[in-house]
C-alpha cells in the first residue's frame, strides 16, 4: 500500500508542504495508468484487511489548507479519486491561520488559500463523496510533548 501525504496543493508550490494542482493531477494520472487502486484508508482500517496491499493508493491531505478545496478538489473528481482530508477542528471553527503560516507570510494578508477550510467546504467535499475527514487534532499540537490526558483530549 502506498500511501500519498500531501498538506497544500497550489499554483504558486515554491514549499515544501505544497504541490502544483498539475504536479499532483501528474503523480496521480501515473499511478493510474500503471493499474494501481486507489482506496480510502478509513475504510481499509475498517474491513480488518491491514496486511500489505500491492498495488493500492490512498491519498492524504494533512491541515485542512483551504486550497485543498480550490485546488485538490477538482482534481480528484475530475480523475474520480477518493482521499482523506484531516482537520485541526479549532482552525476551522476560527478560520484562523496556522500560526506558521503566519509566520511564513511576514506580516502580509493571508491569501484564501492560506486559510483552513470551512465547515461549508468540508460538508460540500463530503457530501460529494470524493472526500473523508478524519481528526488531526483540535488545534495541532504535537502529542508526544503532552502528558496523557491532554493528548487524549
Amino acid at each position: 500500500m502506498l500511501i500519498l501525504a500531501y498538506h497544500r496543493v497550489n499554483p504558486g508550490a515554491k514549499d515544501g508542504l505544497s504541490v502544483s494542482p498539475e504536479m499532483l493531477e501528474a503523480q496521480l494520472t501515473h499511478l493510474r495508468n500503471r493499474g494501481w487502486e486507489n482506496v480510502v484508508l478509513d475504510e481499509l482500517v475498517a474491513s480488518g484487511d491491514l496486511m500489505a496491499q500491492p498495488g493500492k493508493f490512498t491519498i492524504t491531505f494533512d491541515d485542512e489548507y483551504r486550497d485543498n478545496y480550490t485546488h485538490a478538489f477538482p482534481v480528484l473528481e475530475r480523475l474520480r479519486l477518493r482521499a482523506t482530508v484531516y482537520v485541526s477542528t479549532a482552525f476551522v471553527e476560527t478560520g484562523d491561520c496556522f500560526p506558521w503560516v503566519m509566520r511564513s507570510i511576514n506580516g502580509r494578508e493571508p491569501h484564501d488559500d492560506d486559510r483552513p477550510l470551512t465547515w461549508d467546504h468540508l460538508h460540500s467535499m463530503l457530501r460529494s463523496g470524493v472526500f473523508t475527514v478524519g481528526s488531526h487534532t483540535i488545534t495541532h499540537l504535537l502529542l508526544s510533548g503532552l502528558d496523557r490526558a491532554s493528548a487524549h483530549r
